[in-house]
């Protein structure tokens, strides 16, 4: 009887681990389809890596910008260098190292290179 017992108890410790990966696993898969959820539902964010500017056109660190309105400094081009969280901003580096923040809306990816300033 003893080898019965000792399978009995084998078994359910067996059982007891299979049940909590099996709720450990649930746990993901809900989490998975929240997220999916979440990003179906707000299609239009962007990483905190790129942006679109005013013609659609994604721009990402390293890219030189125009500059469309005007701001507290006089350079009318720029280098991202990075964006704000939810890229509501657009910063630059322009040729006398100041950061300029605009909105992509009023930034324009640039062909021209850097160092034709």
């Amino acid at each position: 009887m003893t080898d019965n017992s000792t399978t009995v108890e084998s078994l359910r410790q067996e059982l007891e681990r299979l049940e909590t990966a099996a709720t450990n696993i649930r746990r993901v898969i809900r989490n998975l389809e929240r997220e999916e959820n979440q990003a179906q539902a707000q299609p239009n964010i962007q990483s905190h890596h790129s942006a679109v500017d005013r013609d659609g056109t994604p721009i990402h660190v390293g890219d030189r910008v125009a500059f469309l309105t005007k701001g507290r400094f006089a350079s009318t081009h720029g280098i991202v260098t990075r964006f704000s969280k939810r890229n509501q901003r657009v910063f630059a580096e322009d040729s006398n190292g100041n950061e300029i923040p605009r909105a992509p809306r009023n930034v324009r990816f640039s062909v021209l290179q850097h160092d034709a300033e």
